[in-house]
């Protein structure tokens, strides 16, 4: 029996996203902009939250020789630096990719907070940038830009080095967004379209080898009840919900989760994290592109 091709994968991959409950439901996907924006300091706190596991996971692929302390990183829709910041500490440049004007000025603000001076910052579409094999490694984490077989394939014609890859593997603890969705929107969350089944087994058929690990992950953050509720406001206007009802909905679950005018969330889930060499084994030559400004 023959395994399925990459493109049956791609499929799935697809199909999984078309049916999730973000990409079904959303009216507006220009309204998402806006709400990183808007979303990008809350974003930092559990970016902080997270810093002394991921620079543990930085550690230990420097170790391994994924990450050269005097190469160039290019970190794929960076947010406010979760990934940037520790690569940053032992690499020796990163261009930080988004596209939230506002996200990476956040990380502009941490990295000099931090005192690192080796970042440069891009605001771009993944989709849309052209890339040559100019990296020393190429990462992305639980980037919606990472999506379907041709925006995986590309960070390979970006690297001369390695990729890695961090998705998500199975659930989330229960968390507040979760709750909001079901009220709502009246049906619980749904989708996996995130999970790492997909980029895997595109990249096995396509001739990699990428070495798969699994590690917990857990973080604790807290919020001003006022910032969460014009967060999720936003959000989901992104679903087309938004007036006086849906505020009577947002206001009282985020009234219930309070404690002195601030929520605090602790969210925990594994994560598949995926490393490869850029070069397929098998040899097949990637096309060459180029990043504007270079």
């Amino acid at each position: 029996m023959q395994l399925p091709d990459s493109n049956f994968y791609n499929r799935v991959w697809t199909r999984a996203r078309l049916n999730s409950s973000l990409y079904r439901w959303q009216k507006d996907p220009a309204a998402w902009q806006p709400f990183w924006e808007l979303f990008a300091p809350t974003y930092l706190k559990i970016c902080r939250a997270l810093m002394p596991a991921n620079r543990q996971m930085v550690a230990e692929w420097q170790k391994d020789g994924l990450v050269p302390r005097s190469g160039c990183v290019l970190d794929i829709g960076c947010g406010p630096g979760t990934y940037t910041l520790p690569l940053a500490e032992a690499a020796g440049e990163v261009v930080a990719v988004d596209t939230s004007a506002q996200m990476l000025c956040v990380l502009d603000e941490e990295a000099r907070r931090l005192g690192l001076e080796n970042i440069r910052t891009l605001q771009a579409d993944w989709s849309e940038l052209a890339v040559e094999r100019e990296y020393d490694l190429v990462f992305a984490a639980n980037s919606p830009a990472i999506h379907n077989l041709e925006t995986l394939l590309k960070m390979n014609a970006a690297s001369r080095g390695g990729c890695i890859l961090i998705c998500y593997a199975g659930g989330m603890s229960p968390s507040l967004r979760s709750l909001l969705w079901e009220r709502v929107m009246g049906e619980k969350m749904q989708g996996n379209s995130f999970d790492i089944a997909y980029p895997f087994n595109i990249l096995y058929r396509e001739g990699f080898f990428p070495h798969l690990s699994f590690r917990e992950q857990q973080y604790n953050y807290t919020e001003k009840a006022a910032v969460v509720l014009e967060n999720y406001r936003a959000y989901f206007k992104i679903f087309g919900c938004s007036g006086p009802s849906v505020d009577r909905i947002l206001e009282q679950a985020v009234r219930e989760k309070s404690v002195n005018g601030t929520v605090a969330e602790q969210v925990a889930y594994k994560l598949a994290v995926m490393y490869w060499d850029a070069v397929p084994a098998r040899g097949r030559e990637p096309v060459a592109c180029r990043l504007p400004g270079r």
